[in-house]
């Protein structure tokens, strides 16, 4: 005779493994002490802003190449690698030449080895984070809309910016 569980056990059952698969999916909360990534894996770069979550990627503007906010919400964007540089890190595409530079308030790329912005992670609120220039009091932001725009560094926020808030997802 073989004994069937108990409705309740059941539903615990499903429950509980509901738990635990619901916990693996949510990102992990930024914590002071750790980096929210491994130095030299991909990652996509999702910010948050007040019309959702957009992707990073960048785009060609007169010659140049630009950092920017992909224009749907939802787009993971271009996959970023942080390399660490002492305490600090290089961003740069995976693959590519482009690596993160700032040329005046704009996010340019340019050959990494031509490159000398180094880049910080602060922990944001709500698990997310904060890219900023080493060593200065500037962070990444983007002009509010409710499409993709442009990256750029500034000092302060006002109505028109604030500081870029971002979660990292593992490129595979």
């Amino acid at each position: 005779m073989t004994t069937r569980p108990s409705l309740r056990r059941r539903l615990l059952g499903r429950t509980a493994a509901t738990a635990c698969l619901t916990l693996l999916a949510l990102p992990l909360p930024a914590d002071a002490a750790a980096d929210p990534i491994i130095p030299g894996d991909s990652y996509y770069l999702h910010a948050h802003t007040r019309y959702g979550t957009h992707g990073t990627t960048y785009e060609s503007w007169l010659g140049s190449d630009y950092v920017l906010l992909t224009n749907n919400t939802g787009d993971s964007g271009t996959a970023w690698v942080f390399d660490k540089d002492g305490e600090n890190y290089r961003i740069r595409q995976s693959p590519g030449y482009g690596a993160w530079c700032v040329r005046g308030n704009d996010i340019k790329l340019t050959d990494w080895r031509a490159c000398s912005t180094r880049w910080t992670l602060t922990p944001a609120p709500n698990g997310t984070w904060h890219i900023g220039v080493a060593n200065t009091p500037f962070k990444v932001t983007n002009v509010i809309t409710d499409r993709g725009s442009w990256l750029a560094i500034y000092q302060t926020q006002n109505g028109y910016r604030e500081f870029t808030r971002f979660t990292f997802t593992r490129a595979i």
